[in-house]
């Protein structure tokens, strides 16, 4: 008989064993497994960089482990290095604009015997770096070196080996600005938070610039390029590179989130924005012109007003229209910043602070109107949900001033009472009580008055107004909300509809229990929610519940 039963056992035990390698063939499994008994076990442990696995029915069938993935080897990397290349018109755009940038720093270096100034193309570079793909940098700097040794044969003309040691100044500047704000922001980066605007201002057209400036300092320094040293020119250098990147990244980033889609402004808007641009470049004319005001930031008042009304937008194109007319009045040498060639180094330094604290002024003022409209968003969106909260709850929910004038009814308690809240205020602005009972009115405006009067919790019993049938018998409390000083903000309380069956004196522990905490929840929860959002609010401690019995009812 013994026998039989061992027999039996085990076919059951190979069939189980044979039914869990056939399910587990099919899904991933951890490099040791072991199922049934010690006929079948498979075990997997990497020996010297070979996978040794122990004899069992499904040894060949177990997928590799996550951990014992082979690294991408160098075929792979360069699969996906010309798969992150970008579009042939991204790169010739990319390059047309670092040349651009190249000619408008040639413009505007006017210090007799200084060929650095401020440098847009280092804004373009490291805006673009932001945007895309590590695996696709080499790209950028290959298109950007060409870039620049072209502007060099033009504009510059300095010798070969010099101009490539700059840009490669310029690449690790792009790269390390870009590197940096990225893992301090994260991507993608939208600079909507006066944090972000910081670190981008920090690190990016702070930090990073000092590498550019040392590295094109020495260059500039090395090869005599108009007998420049590395002391008279290394803080005109950092400088204009930080210039360039608060100036062009900004705009960079705009353009390319409007080409990728964004929200469309109204004709209001539009009308304010055409205003506002005419209204600023008349004042950025007039104020940057040696002949008219005598300091150029009179111009600051508007482009703040642009950076609050239209954000980063307004701040990145106010930004551009104002280096324009800067590097328009210097080439007329009608501008503030040109004079004679003892003092045009003092000039410059004066000219590139004046778009710095322009720079940093607007972007910071973006990111603080953009903090608040993000802030006041997310406030009315608490409040829809706050609202459509109270009006799920199965309770009559109010709120009413501090003198007690009804200020608010939720949507359970105008469809249960068939009463809106102006049918709650009398014609001189007080309450009316029209849903209570005219037997209980009397007493319960009397408790009301005693209570909003000494500002301690309301308490009571009575029967209120249905839409659909007689009156029920409630139970009602309130409390007030108070500021830090104490002061009485707003009441808010909750009426619970007191069934026919407790009239019978039905009512038990089971359910009064229940009954007591949705009052005195409900009320507490509408308070911390509304202090939430608002003032501090401070309660008197409710009332309990009472025991409900035919006799107190």
């Amino acid at each position: 008989m013994v026998r039989p039963i061992r027999m039996r056992l085990y076919c059951l035990g190979r069939a189980y064993c044979a039914q869990a390698f056939s399910v587990r063939s099919e899904q991933p499994m951890e490099s040791a497994s072991r199922v049934g008994d010690s006929h079948s076990e498979t075990v997997s442990q990497p020996i010297q960089g070979r996978e040794r696995t122990s004899p069992g029915p499904a040894a060949s069938a177990l997928p590799r482990a996550p951990t014992d993935r082979p690294s991408l080897g160098p075929a792979s990397q360069w699969r996906q290095f010309r798969s992150s290349r970008p579009q042939l018109l991204h790169l010739v755009a990319f390059f047309a604009a670092y040349v651009l940038g190249c000619g408008f720093a040639n413009v505007l270096a006017i210090v007799p015997g200084i060929t650095v100034s401020i440098w847009p193309p280092g804004g373009v570079f490291m805006a673009t770096l932001i945007l895309t793909s590590p695996y696709s940098w080499p790209w950028w700097i290959v298109s950007g070196c060409l870039a620049e040794m072209f502007a060099q044969l033009v504009w510059f003309h300095s010798p070969i080996p010099a101009g490539f040691l700059i840009f490669v100044g310029n690449a690790l500047c792009a790269s390390v600005g870009a590197m940096l704000v990225s893992s301090a922001i994260g991507r993608p980066i939208r600079l909507e938070t006066l944090q972000q605007v910081l670190a981008f201002v920090i690190l990016g057209a702070g930090v990073a610039p000092l590498a550019s400036a040392t590295v094109g300092s020495a260059t500039l320094a090395w090869f005599g390029v108009k007998s420049q040293t590395f002391a008279s020119v290394w803080p005109l250098f950092w400088i204009g590179d930080a210039t360039g990147i608060l100036l062009v990244a900004p705009l960079v980033l705009v353009l390319v989130r409007s080409w990728r889609g964004g929200s469309n402004p109204s004709v209001e808007r539009w009308t304010e924005a055409a205003v506002l641009c005419l209204i600023f470049l008349g004042v950025a004319a007039l104020s940057l012109s040696a002949r008219f005001f005598p300091s150029p930031y009179i111009i600051l008042p508007f482009l703040l007003w642009a950076s609050a009304r239209f954000e980063f937008r307004g701040a990145a194109v106010a930004l551009t229209l104002l280096t324009l007319i800067t590097m328009a009045l210097t080439i007329s040498g009608d501008s503030q910043f040109i004079g004679d060639a003892g003092s045009q180094r003092q000039q410059q330094v004066m000219l590139q602070l004046f778009l710095v604290i322009s720079a940093f002024s607007a972007l910071v003022v973006a990111a603080i109107s953009r903090q608040h409209q993000l802030a006041l968003a997310t406030a009315r969106q608490s409040e829809l949900r706050l609202q459509r909260l109270i009006d799920a709850v199965p309770a009559l929910i109010w709120s009413a001033t501090p003198d007690g004038t009804p200020s608010y009814l939720n949507k359970w308690a105008t469809d249960t009472t068939g009463l809106a809240l102006t049918d709650l205020v009398a014609a001189n602005g007080r309450r009316s009580l029209t849903d209570i009972h005219p037997d209980d009115r009397t007493a319960t405006d009397e408790a009301l008055k005693r209570a909003f009067e000494a500002g301690t919790t309301f308490a009571g019993r009575y029967r209120q107004r249905r839409a659909n049938g007689p009156h029920r018998w409630v139970e009602s409390r309130a409390a007030p909300m108070r500021d830090e000083a104490g002061t009485i903000l707003q009441w808010y309380g909750v009426s619970v509809d007191v069934k026919s069956a407790l009239l019978d004196g039905a009512l038990t522990l089971s359910i009064a229990h229940p009954l007591e905490r949705l009052a005195n929840e409900a009320i507490k929860g509408m308070i911390a929610a509304v202090a939430s959002e608002g003032a501090k609010a401070s309660y008197t401690k409710i009332v309990p519940f009472e025991m409900y019995t035919r006799e107190n009812l």
